[in-house]
């Protein structure tokens, strides 16, 4: 397998309380970005399923696949995207961020919001190699949710054969360097950004501030992989629209050029 670039995107949700900064203002711009980078691979967080469609129909060379966060909604919470002409999906689930991963909508651990973890398992057509990407958003507010949910998605990665390449995309809504993260780690899980460069960005949320926002909190956008695969590269995606001066999103896009190693 030739080398991947992996996106992760939290596009932020449409909401109308953002003015200037709402879906509609920025909908053609943030498509255009995520159009640009030509990425074979990517992690939306936050979608609605209004902007999904708007996604599907500005990026038509990638199948999108993301199950409903809830029932009784029709949200693809963490949507995945996958350039249709060099994979196609042989498998595709997701679960649910709690202690009964299966039932849809289930949130068990104090979490107000409902989490959970798409996947697909892709054959490049041309090799007939396999990876399989997974995209999800931890939790904002319950520091036990966040760490169960770490715990939770490690330990189904281990039941995938240790040959298989796995990507994972995520807002985490932890700094890099947060000891929670170290799980990840232990867990055979390498974080892109880290093993390719040495720099690190201030910040990947910023509020539709770019270099004006003053935060704390750092990188909380990542790019995870393990198994026979390797970061050879990563970066922002930091553009600005030139006729409006408006940012696609509220967080920085990340990327990272993946290479398939030998076991």
């Amino acid at each position: 397998m030739a080398s991947l670039l992996v996106l992760s995107a939290n596009i932020r949700k449409d909401e109308a309380s953002d003015g200037i900064n709402a879906w509609e203002h920025r909908r053609e711009y943030c498509c255009s970005t995520l159009s640009a980078t030509k990425a074979d691979l990517i992690g939306i967080q936050e979608a609605r399923w209004w902007q999904r469609d708007d996604l599907a129909a500005a990026l038509p060379f990638y199948a999108w696949y993301g199950l409903i966060r809830t029932p009784n909604d029709r949200n693809p919470a963490n949507l995945i995207g996958w350039n249709k002409a060099r994979f196609k999906a042989l498998s595709s689930g997701g679960y649910w961020l709690s202690d009964t991963p299966h039932i849809p909508g289930s949130a068990t651990w104090g979490n107000s919001s409902v989490r959970l973890v798409n996947w697909v398992l892709l054959e490049e057509r041309r090799t007939g190699n396999r990876v399989r990407f997974l995209n999800t958003h931890l939790d904002h507010e319950s520091e036990q949710t966040r760490q169960n949910s770490i715990r939770l998605i490690c330990d189904e990665a281990m039941h995938w054969p240790n040959d298989l390449p796995q990507i994972l995309t995520a807002d985490a809504n932890l700094s890099v360097g947060h000891p929670d993260l170290a799980h990840f780690d232990s867990n055979g899980w390498r974080d892109a950004w880290r093993e390719s460069t040495s720099s690190e960005p201030v910040y990947t949320f910023h509020d539709f501030m770019g270099s004006t926002y003053q935060g704390t909190e750092g990188r909380i956008d990542f790019i995870w992989h393990k198994g026979p695969i390797t970061s050879t590269a990563a970066g922002i995606i930091d553009r600005v629209d030139p006729l409006t001066g408006r940012w696609a999103s509220d967080h920085h896009f990340i990327s990272a050029r993946l290479a398939r190693t030998t076991m």
